[in-house]
Formats: C-alpha cells, structure tokens, sequence
C-alpha cells in the first residue's frame, strides 16, 4: 500500500461506524513459521478521516500499533498488509537479518512493544524487501508520528526531514504532476511539524491553486479526493495562523490551566500530571481513568497500557505495566489534549495519553 488515502479512502465511505474494532486471529509467520495472535480490522468509519493525524498526512490504522506485525520468536516485523505476502527469494536475506538481532522470544503480545522499535525492524526489512519513494515518503510520516508519541522527539524529526526531502524530490518529477497537491500537502504537513510555518503555509498557498489528477480515476473519485484535499489544506492555514498568534505556553500544564485555556493548549503535546482515579464501577467492565489534582479537578485520560497481560514465558523477564499498575498513584503522562468530537468522553476535554511514569515518593 503506497498512500493508505488514496487507495481505501476514496470514493468516501457514506457510512459513519461508531467505533473502530479489531479481531484477534492466527497467523503463521512467513520468516520462521511461528503460529501467534495478530489482529485484524473489523470495522471503522469515515470519521478516522477526520482524526488529528490527518495534520500528518497519516491516517488510522497506521496510527494503531496494532497495524505493524512483529513475530513474537524471530522478530519478522512488517505492516499487516503485506504480512502474508513476502516473496520467498526474500526469505534468506531477511531470515539472515533477524537472526542477528540475537532476540529473546515475547509472550506473544506484538502490540505491547514499542512501535519506536518495531520500526526499526521494519525499516530494515522493507530495505530489504524494496520500496518505492512514495512507500518511504509515508514511512516516514508514520515512523515520525510514533516517535513523537513516545516523546523522542528528535527521533521524529529526522524521520519527518526524511519525509519531507523525499516529497520535494517527487516534486520535481515531471512523472507526478498529477498528484503535486498531495506533495505539497505533505511538505507542508512535514515544515509545520518541523515548526517552519512560514514554510508551511507557502506549501499550503501552492497545493490550494492546484487539482489533484489520475487518468486511472473515474471522474466522482477525483471530485470526492479534491474537496478532502481543498478542505484539509484550508483547515491548515487556519491551523497556522491560529498557532502564530497563540501566546507561548506552558509544556507542563496543571489540570485548571487547560480547562481555563482550551484553545491555547488544544491538539498540543503537553505533561500533565496527577492521581490517577478509575472514576467507574469496576476495572475490567466499566474502567473509566482520570487524572486528579490536589483540589480535586479531574481530566478523563485515554487508556495507554493493557488491562491484564498473560503470564511471560520467561519468569526472570520483568513484564510491562499494566493499568492496575499505575491506580492510585501519582503519574506523569504525556500526550495530546484534544477535544472529543465522538461522544466517547461526552463532547468534553480529555487527555490522549502515549507515555506515563510513576512520579517516585
């Protein structure tokens, strides 16, 4: 899959699901034939089009860690589309690779492992398998996106300056006159994220004067694409002069000073920290999180580690934190606070948590 939107998104889907589901299934691995737990797409709506991550030029699943596979014995680490389709004359080379990694195999749980690593891997083995510029454009955006999640922020911005040089090669490839909306689009998402605004919004000006073209494209595809990609472009220069003229703010926020600003600190990457309640009636049916201050402000928090985990294979291994582990006690989390426009927090704040350490006593 080259551009997850162009491929699935379009014509746009007239059915808006409520949540997006996964499926556990069994899948054998290509590299070493380790049968374990994958997941597989259920459902989704169009609204996962409308997700943050569009700001990104990415869009859900490659923003679910669930979506990039890793063998929980060798380490074959690949996105779940091309999964079972890699070819054998790439086997040795690629079974070579992973027995270097001197691994030791995980109970099972793909998902659990940081997608910082698991990108690592996958990079190495898409270099192997070969790619094209426009495969490695997107990798990179992805690869920038979970980076930043796990706060490595500079991480990010080397895999977002790869992005971007690729989409300003692309640029000059007479080939891809057809789509120079779309490149400008990401070049212009890539210097946003690299804090050229100014940069941003020349990319922007230019993908706004230009129509997006594909002679393989029936006329409604092509209509529906151009009013996605004008829409997106004009939410971004908004975007950019609403961040120009917000006042420098605070990275480490208390609870009240989100609430008092919203806009100021909305779809930002900020530390929040606090108790962290279960505000529901039971842990595995009704977990409903919070973070609370001193005064008894709280801020509903996503869910960022499992609720329970399997036994480890091996009992010496130290298993990751679940949930239960971090109740009760006072948390550091970082993250995104967004605004809910799903009803999952009923239309309020809440705080899209992606890493969490347990302030020490």
């Amino acid at each position: 899959m080259r551009f997850f939107l162009r491929i699935t998104l379009y014509p746009l889907l007239p059915t808006l699901l409520l949540s997006t589901t996964w499926t556990p299934v069994e899948k054998k691995c290509p590299i070493c034939g380790t049968k374990s737990e994958y997941y597989e797409i259920t459902s989704y709506g169009s609204y996962v089009y409308d997700y943050p991550s569009r700001f990104e030029y990415i869009f859900w699943p490659y923003t679910d860690g669930k979506a990039l596979y890793s063998c929980r014995k060798c380490w074959f680490t690949c996105f779940m589309w091309d999964f079972e389709d890699i070819p054998e004359s790439k086997h040795k080379e690629i079974r070579k690779f992973v027995d270097s990694l001197d691994l030791y195999e995980t109970n099972g749980d793909y998902y659990v492992i940081p997608m910082s690593y698991r990108l690592l891997l996958a990079e190495r083995i898409y270099e192997i398998l070969g790619r094209d510029e426009e495969f490695w454009c997107h990798f990179y955006r992805v690869k920038g996106h979970h980076m930043a999640n796990e706060e490595k922020f500079a991480h990010a911005a080397e895999a977002r300056t790869k992005a971007l040089n690729i989409a300003e090669g692309m640029l000059q490839d007479e080939n891809k006159k057809g789509i120079r909306k779309e490149l400008y689009i990401i070049t212009g998402a890539m210097r946003y994220l690299l804090n050229d605004l100014q940069g941003a919004l020349q990319d922007f000006k230019q993908a706004k004067n230009l129509t997006f073209g594909n002679a393989n494209w029936n006329k409604e595809s092509l209509k529906d694409i151009n009013i996605y990609l004008s829409k997106l472009v004009d939410d971004y220069i908004e975007k950019i002069g609403e961040k120009e003229g917000k006042a420098v703010f605070s990275t480490m926020p208390t609870i009240v000073e989100l609430y008092e600003e919203p806009d100021v600190f909305i779809d930002s990457v900020v530390t929040v920290t606090g108790i962290l309640v279960n505000k529901g009636t039971g842990y595995f049916r009704d977990f409903n999180p919070v973070l609370m201050d001193g005064t008894g402000n709280i801020m509903p928090v996503t869910i960022w580690a499992p609720l329970e985990l399997p036994p480890p294979i091996n009992p010496d291994l130290t298993p990751p934190k679940v949930m239960s582990s971090y109740l009760n006690k006072e948390v550091r989390a970082g993250g995104y606070f967004r605004k809910d426009d799903t009803d999952r927090f009923d239309g309020d704040y809440y705080f899209e948590v992606f890493d969490a350490q347990i302030v020490e006593e």
